[in-house]
């Protein structure tokens, strides 16, 4: 990706976007002259690469953190939306078709999604009669609703756009004052960008909730009930909750012959009696690959490619902080549930080049990320609540019309591609 000579801000409708983005108030403004970013996912990678081609902290933006290295395993999501393309563009000051091309290449439309369908399995286990796919939404000509990407594919472009300009340290720094240790400045801002606790940082209260979820590329079967360019939502109701789960068409340079990925995931409770992580990620491994089966998709490389986790969730309340010049930029990015609503990787986009252009601004990245966020956050709320508190009468809903139910999601452009 080349580096540009200016910066430029994408209309913004999704984020509500602060008033002051574009001002570049004199260097007396600015409360920091270095940023230290530990971690090295998608939000602190966009967030380095805005601040690193900037005047005010060129030469003075650290990565405490060991350079991504790519693997074929699934880890994190694989839903791209375009809007992501946006706020990486707007960071690296390059278009965002030049972001995509990057990314793709010639291969574009194989990770493209231009509709997207609806299942819903019955409730017992075992072989899948599926009510659908459905289709319920579909993107406007020539503008994909998003693509099939893995995770780590966009961390390892971004980490090479960011290699040139900005260090990247040998391992995680273990806490506050490792951070502080390697600024290049006298006033450092410090980005906490890892999911990894911080040693002398108050831990957050013990979760409660989490997500627990199990993926796998996919390829596409002749005759599949799943229409090539189509995406898939299926949902399958068990001991009184939803399993969620969506499945995409996929493009991966490190897994050529999937052409789909598909990832199902549930929202519970670690403390509950009987609760086993081993069975419900088992689970979820099982209902991820019943499904992909009944829509005629199979596996490919499961036990070199598959991806498995239970990620704990945060409490819905903006993400605070105890001290003015430290910000926990991954717990505000993760949106209090991670996975549900397929957009972490824009959340992250937004959060870092936003993050980069408060500190640029002399304005408070912790206030501004937040109220960008909370759109996000309560569609994901939303949507937590069908799958767990309100899943019978969703369900019950989702039998009789579904694209009526589903049809507020559609409505709302700013969670997907550039559509409106």
């Amino acid at each position: 990706m080349a580096k540009p000579a200016s910066s430029a801000v994408p209309a913004g409708r999704d984020a509500r976007l602060p008033r002051w983005l574009g001002r570049r108030p004199g260097r007396e403004a600015r409360r920091f002259d270095s940023v230290v970013i530990r971690g090295a996912g998608i939000g602190a990678l966009i967030c380095a690469a805005r601040l690193a081609r900037s005047d005010a902290f060129a030469g003075r933006v650290r990565i405490a953190a060991p350079r991504p290295r790519p693997g074929r395993r699934l880890v994190n999501g694989c839903t791209l939306r375009a809007r992501t393309l946006d706020y990486a563009g707007a960071a690296l000051g390059v278009p965002a078709e030049t972001v995509a091309d990057d990314l793709f290449g010639a291969e574009r439309h194989k990770a493209s999604t231009w509709a997207q369908d609806f299942a819903l399995a019955p409730p017992h286990p075992g072989a899948l009669d599926l009510r659908g796919p459905t289709p319920w939404m579909e993107a406007e000509p020539g503008r994909p609703l998003a693509y099939g990407l893995r995770n780590g594919h966009l961390v390892d472009r971004l980490a090479r756009a960011v290699d040139l300009e900005v260090p990247f340290a040998d391992t995680l720094a273990p806490s506050l004052e490792a951070c502080l240790d390697q600024a290049p400045g006298d006033r450092p801002m410090v980005l906490d960008a890892s999911h990894e606790p911080l040693s002398d940082v108050p831990a957050p209260a013990k979760p409660e909730r989490f997500v627990v979820a199990s993926q796998v590329p996919l390829r596409r079967r002749d005759g599949a009930a799943l229409a090539a360019g189509h995406s898939c939502i299926g949902m399958r109701h068990r001991d009184g909750w939803f399993d969620t789960g969506v499945f995409y068409p996929f493009h991966d340079p490190l897994t050529p012959a999937a052409d789909f990925y598909g990832i199902f995931y549930r929202i519970v409770r670690a403390g509950a009696p009987g609760f086993d992580k081993a069975r419900e990620i088992a689970a979820m491994r099982e209902i991820d690959e019943a499904f992909a089966d009944a829509l005629g998709l199979d596996p490919v490389d499961a036990e070199a490619t598959r991806g498995e986790a239970m990620v704990p969730c945060i409490p819905w309340s903006d993400v605070t902080t105890h001290r003015a010049d430290y910000m926990d930029l991954f717990r505000t990015y993760s949106a209090c549930t991670p996975i549900i609503t397929g957009d972490g990787m824009t959340r992250g986009a937004l959060a870092g080049w936003l993050c980069a252009e408060a500190l640029l601004a002399g304005e408070d990245p912790v206030s501004a990320t937040n109220r960008s966020l909370r759109r996000w956050r309560s569609a994901n709320r939303n949507f937590a609540r069908g799958m767990t508190g309100l899943s019978r009468p969703l369900g019950a809903a989702l039998r009789r019309a579904p694209r009526l139910v589903l049809r507020p999601v559609a409505a709302q452009p700013h969670m997907w591609a550039r559509v409106a």
